[in-house]
């Protein structure tokens, strides 16, 4: 856990816990990578950590960048973020290809600034990219491809979410789009990914929030804080 670390001071700085013992043990940790909000990880089936992004940078499990690692979400605007992340809750979520020990996918949203009034902007995710990590190479994995756009359209404010498909070995993606009562639903299977979308009950609004399944696949609920008229939020 953590934002970030600095060299000269303990006020931040990155927290390990270690579950192997009973309670659990804390020691600090440096982290060569700082985040805002966005933040994904995975590990290996024995837990050991494999690889991890900010949502700009992904870095191994040395805690160094990558090979092809950097320059993720390509827009002029996160290149003011690249000191301190990319801030999109749910912006980004790595999935292990399906019947392939060494490949996996991470998807990730990117935001743009649309023209709000003549005083100033605001933000909207209008694109939905794709990044491949090779795990079998260069011992700690390579970025084999990046930002590849799997769906351009305006979506919520990150909440990308995933549940293990019924047959136990594909996943299933959501996502909503934007002020909208439609999803995009994406299946992971070994030929890649499928993209399809469904409208369903009423549209609701996007905005701060987060989205989950339950463990068993049979729920979906996206908790949503926003309202128009009074100008303040609410939950929806």
């Amino acid at each position: 856990m953590g934002y970030g670390s600095e060299a000269n001071t303990q006020f931040f700085g990155g927290t390990h816990f270690d579950f192997n013992y009973s309670p659990f043990q804390l020691s600090e940790e440096f982290l060569h990578l700082n985040f805002d909000i966005t933040n994904a990880s995975i590990c290996d089936t024995a837990g050991n950590l494999l690889f991890y992004t900010n949502g700009i940078e992904i870095h191994s499990a040395e805690g160094t960048q990558m090979e092809n690692g950097g320059g993720l979400n390509p827009d002029p605007h996160t290149q003011q973020w690249e000191d301190r992340g990319y801030y999109l809750v749910q912006g980004a979520i790595i999935l292990p290809l399906p019947d392939n020990t060494n490949e996996y996918y991470l998807f990730h949203d990117a935001l743009t600034t649309f023209p709000l009034d003549l005083d100033g902007n605001y933000y909207k995710v209008n694109k939905m990219y794709l990044t491949i990590i090779d795990m079998s190479q260069n011992d700690l994995g390579v970025v084999i491809s990046k930002n590849q756009p799997i769906i351009s359209d305006t979506l919520d404010y990150g909440k990308i979410t995933a549940i293990r498909h019924a047959n136990g070995r594909d996943w299933w993606i959501l996502e909503q789009e934007y002020f909208s009562n439609r999803f995009y639903t994406l299946m992971l299977d070994p030929s890649g990914i499928s993209v399809e979308n469904q409208a369903i009950g009423q549209p609701f609004p996007s905005g701060l929030g987060q989205a989950v399944f339950s463990p068993d696949g049979s729920k979906y609920v996206n908790f949503t804080t926003h309202n128009f008229e009074e100008g303040q939020f609410v939950n929806i």
